[in-house]
């Protein structure tokens, strides 16, 4: 399965960065100031910081796969999940960033 939506920013790191402000009927966003508009808007952090097919790798017969995100994933769930047991040696915040 391809996975379209790659964050070269990873969302665990994102979601630190979300507005405690945001209302709670819509998803938690991050500020952003676009350079080439001079103008500050919200963005939801699945929206931001991802391009499609970022960690794709393409071999020589067109062959895509995804191995580097699936195991970026493998990484964020490790370390964003304190009950998860390989992550005893963290320092954890009080919420788990899991969904």
């Amino acid at each position: 399965m391809i996975k379209n939506k790659q964050h070269y920013i990873p969302q665990m790191y994102l979601k630190n960065f979300t507005d405690p402000q945001t209302p709670p009927c819509q998803m938690p966003y991050v500020w952003i100031f676009d350079k080439k508009n001079y103008s500050i808007k919200n963005k939801s952090t699945k929206n931001f910081a991802n391009e499609k097919g970022f960690n794709n790798i393409i071999d020589n017969d067109g062959n895509v796969s995804t191995i580097i995100k699936d195991e970026f994933q493998k990484i964020e769930d490790i370390v964003t999940c304190p009950q998860n047991d390989n992550a005893e040696h963290y320092n954890w915040k009080t919420q788990c960033l899991c969904t």
